[in-house]
């Protein structure tokens, strides 16, 4: 029986407008069909109120929300020099409406609805194995700073460390909207290839130069940021996570999660202050860049140079299976792997209840030892434990 069969239309009109995020609204309208009949008639009112609920895709997602609606259009046919700017880069306007642009048709709007909820039930898939995995990961750190030297000298061939005690902290409102706005990248690439293979006139050359802009010029500042997500993606659904190219193996199909969705993870924003509202402009631009975690990394080994094995070998995959890049600074700072972050690179700190002045025992020879406790596991352990999904 239709749950909506018993409302009239102006209290399912008001139960749709509520709704927080668009997993939810796209959940109603495939559960009911007396709710898509209401959002048939009212579908660009609905939509607009729940891009202003949701508290992620609110905050410059829609941007890529509305580019969504104009690839679906059946009777909009782009060429590669008229489509509009689709490279999610970070001059992509703050002040974008939060409205469903002026082309628009149902079909288009509930499609960019659909792909809305699914990523919401991505990134918290993504989310929740990443953290398991970084849980069980259990990294060390070395007992007293001069034999960490001593041992990046060679020195030492073993030192005495201790397991950091990794307090569990839901992921923050930067790491989520890091994660969506990775996924919301894939969509977008995704929605133009299948319309310049299906509805558009495009030449193979169009197409690959529409690859190669899109991913050597507007994705370059966070590579490792899309290839974590798209392994993860691959982890929870190797059949659906596709290549869409050869040449960028990162670039994937999202996976659809409708018939298995991971628990929601949408925290609330950080707070707005008011006293530097310029401030709160560089939020969502920061926040999607990437953290400081392989900076710090790539510097650790200037300055130690040359590293012991596995660091030799410069493959990032264990610390993006672990979701380093994709996470908070102050996380990776209580974990050892970075120094102390400043306020201005730490968008949103208020989701850990243990903020230390600084860690006692930190140093460049300290923080190179646990990276390396994280790299020699490699790949072979691959547990998750499911504590926090």
């Amino acid at each position: 029986m239709d749950p909506f069969s018993i409302f009239p239309p102006e209290v399912i009109l008001s139960i749709l407008e509520f709704c927080t995020d668009f997993a939810s609204l796209d959940g109603l309208l495939r559960t009911s069909a007396r709710a898509d009949q209401v959002f048939g008639k009212y579908y660009k009112t609905i939509t607009e109120r729940v891009m202003k609920n949701c508290l992620i895709l609110s905050h410059g997602l829609q941007y890529e929300f509305r580019m969504i609606i104009l690839l679906e259009l059946e009777k909009t046919s782009f060429t590669l020099s008229s489509l509009p700017v689709v490279l999610d880069s970070i001059n992509t306007p703050s002040d974008v409406p939060l409205s469903v642009p002026a082309d628009h048709s149902l079909r288009a709007v509930r499609k960019a609805v659909s792909i809305a909820g699914n990523i919401c039930y991505a990134a918290s898939a993504c989310l929740h194995v990443m953290m398991d995995r970084l849980m069980a990961a259990e990294p060390r750190r070395v007992v007293g700073s001069p034999s960490a030297v001593e041992w990046i000298e060679g020195s030492l061939s073993e030192v005495q460390s201790e397991p950091i005690r990794i307090r569990y902290h839901p992921p923050s409102w930067a790491e989520t909207y890091r994660t969506h706005r990775i996924l919301w990248a894939l969509a977008i690439f995704s929605c133009v290839l299948h319309a310049a293979n299906t509805r558009w006139d495009w030449s193979l050359e169009d197409k690959d130069s529409f690859i190669e802009r899109y991913t050597r010029v507007g994705l370059t500042w966070r590579p490792e940021q899309l290839k974590t997500i798209a392994e993860c993606l691959c982890i929870l659904n190797p059949s659906e996570a596709i290549a869409l190219d050869h040449r960028f193996p990162f670039m994937v199909t999202i996976p659809s999660f409708l018939h298995s969705p991971a628990r929601l993870i949408i925290p609330n924003p950080p707070e707005r202050n008011q006293a530097v509202d310029k401030d709160w402009e560089k939020i969502y631009r920061l926040a999607g860049r990437q953290n400081g975690a392989i900076g710090t990394y790539r510097q650790l080994l200037r300055v130690h140079w040359p590293p012991r094995p596995p660091l030799q070998s410069g493959d990032l995959r264990v610390f993006r299976r672990l979701g380093i890049p994709i996470w908070d600074d102050w996380r990776l700072h209580l974990i050892g792997l970075i120094d102390r972050p400043s306020d201005s690179n730490c968008l949103d700190s208020s989701v850990f209840d243990y903020l230390p002045k600084e860690l006692a025992s930190w140093s460049t020879a300290c923080a190179l030892f646990t990276w390396w406790d994280l790299a020699k596991k490699g790949d072979l352990d691959e547990k998750i434990v499911a504590a926090h999904s």
